[in-house]
């Protein structure tokens, strides 16, 4: 696994924008990875260093999660898969009335919605997949507490 602090990143200008060059060994070779600063070629030294910081350590988070997803056997499980095994390592460490709780939300809802969608993984699930679960619940006509509680499986599971 690559260490946090492992990268060497630098500003660049590009076409009158300012960039921060990451650069990323994978496989024993390096690659530069260019993410932009939001910043015109000029601004404010204090102004380009704050926004590098932010955006090499956006990288940074993201990358780290890259790799933890990669080396991940869950990765390739679908999401209801993946819930219901949550569910089952829970059990022992969870109320009985929290499980029979999650059980009924997970075989419920949350299978009807993410069951069908076999091609949606742990490895590919997107903030917005999860965001559309949502609205559809509401849609169904259920409270904004009730979706907290939604909220409150599905973040444990994914944490």
């Amino acid at each position: 696994m690559t260490d946090r602090n492992s990268f060497a990143a630098s500003v660049q200008a590009k076409k009158g924008r300012l960039y921060a060059v990451i650069q990323v060994k994978e496989n024993g070779k390096s690659k530069a990875v260019w993410r932009a600063l939001g910043l015109p070629e000029g601004s404010a030294k204090s102004k380009v260093q704050k926004a590098y910081r932010e955006v090499v350590s956006k990288f940074e988070d993201e990358y780290a999660e890259s790799l933890v997803r990669r080396e991940n056997p869950a990765a390739g499980f679908s999401v209801f898969d993946y819930l219901c095994s949550y569910l089952n390592k829970a059990k022992s460490s969870i109320r009985i009335n929290t499980y029979e709780s999650y059980q009924g939300m997970i075989y419920g809802k949350i299978r009807r919605c993410f069951e069908p969608r076999t091609k949606l993984t742990v490895d590919n699930l997107q903030p917005k997949d999860i965001e559309d679960f949502y609205d559809s619940l509401f849609a169904d006509g259920v409270t904004a507490n009730t979706v907290i509680h939604y909220h409150a499986i599905m973040r444990r599971a994914f944490s």
